[in-house]
């Protein structure tokens, strides 16, 4: 049996190739494989494109498999073809991304049809997050009859009831029973202002029983503006210098329907302050704690500081300065986002007026109003 020899060439062209596996090997030698390599370089990445041939024949030089000049010139019309195409992949490519609108966060944006897309529109321009705003209106578009996608008005009527159902389960009503509530949050919400309201409220209309406590001992200015309107109102106001007062004050005034604490601000980045705050109140499990937000505020600070104030396990929110701005869509953010109750929401200075409970649609009205 004569012995086959096979052997590897290298070269610019097919013709060159061909003359070279003819010498080397005889007419009779057959190609077995050909492609295109790249040799030298660092890792064979950035050196020249060549060709590479594979080619086998016996001993004897007789014709192993097919006709080598045939097999030459279909394998070189394969090599042209797989170039063109390739050529055309890229071309083609180049056409669509230079066409493509430009990406939104590293991706193209959705845009919706018609209607839905302009009250899409009018949500993110209420600071409503993007993901909830899309949420919104994808859900809209399943429940509405595709019929109806014209009739903007019953359109906004659907999108109001879906925003609302986000609310329904975060808004609760007044409790009857006896409460000990402290308010913290960040400086300038209107902390002191929404505790003497909420005292005003439950002392002069409804008659309850109500008691203040405040360990906000660094403000002289806040703790006089509390104790004037503790006088207003005929309610005690105490002040808790330690965590063992507070607890002392709260056991003191255990026949009260209403026990609200007041708390100094406190920056969401300023840890030890923060803490100190927690100190106290950690020593008085019975109380609720609500955190009071600005809505003015924009969305990463307020994501901030929930984060800051998480550690008090925040019972409700309370959203004060709405006067103050024409976007509510944080409101919605921050209440279907981080699953917090809604207790109030204050709309000015004017004590005891300018702060209700919400109803959800009231809420959504305002996410979905324009202008």
């Amino acid at each position: 049996m004569a012995e086959v020899k096979v052997k590897r060439f290298y070269g610019d062209n097919m013709p060159d190739l061909l003359g070279k596996v003819k010498s080397e090997l005889g007419s009779e030698a057959i190609i077995i494989q050909s492609r295109k390599v790249r040799q030298g370089g660092i890792l064979g990445i950035f050196g020249p494109s060549l060709l590479e041939v594979i080619a086998a024949a016996d001993s004897d030089n007789r014709k192993v498999l097919v006709d080598s000049e045939q097999d030459c010139r279909l394998e070189q019309l394969r090599l042209i073809q797989n170039d063109a195409v390739s050529r055309q992949v890229s071309e083609l490519k180049k056409i669509l991304e230079e066409n493509m609108p430009a990406p939104s966060y590293g991706k193209p944006r959705r845009v919706f049809p018609g209607c839905f897309e302009q009250i899409f529109q009018v949500l993110l321009s209420n600071d409503v997050g993007e993901g909830t705003a899309r949420e919104i209106i994808d859900r809209a578009m399943y429940k509405i009859n595709q019929s109806r996608w014209q009739d903007l008005a019953a359109i906004k009527a659907d999108v109001l009831e879906i925003i609302t159902d986000y609310f329904k389960e975060y808004i609760s009503t007044e409790s009857k029973e006896k409460e000990r509530i402290a308010l913290v949050g960040p400086t300038g919400v209107g902390k002191t202002t929404t505790l003497a309201k909420l005292a005003a409220i439950a002392s002069v209309l409804k008659e309850k029983k109500v008691a203040l406590i405040t360990i906000d001992t660094f403000r002289v200015a806040a703790l006089e503006q509390l104790r004037t309107y503790a006088d207003i109102i005929s309610v005690s106001m105490d002040v808790a210098h330690t965590p063992k007062e507070l607890k002392s004050l709260l056991d003191k005034h255990q026949d009260k329907d209403l026990v609200l604490v007041d708390t100094a601000g406190r920056s969401p980045y300023n840890k030890l302050q923060i803490a100190e705050i927690k100190g106290f109140l950690d020593a008085c499990p019975e109380l609720k704690i609500y955190l009071v937000l600005n809505v003015a505020t924009n969305q990463k600070d307020l994501n901030e500081i929930i984060l800051s104030f998480e550690k008090f396990s925040i019972a409700k929110l309370i959203f004060t300065k709405l006067d103050e701005t024409h976007r509510y869509g944080t409101i919605l953010n921050i209440v279907a986002g981080f699953k917090k109750e809604l207790a109030y929401v204050t709309t000015g200075q004017n004590v005891p007026d300018d702060i209700e409970i919400p109803t959800p649609v009231n809420i959504a009205q305002l996410v979905l109003r324009e202008g």
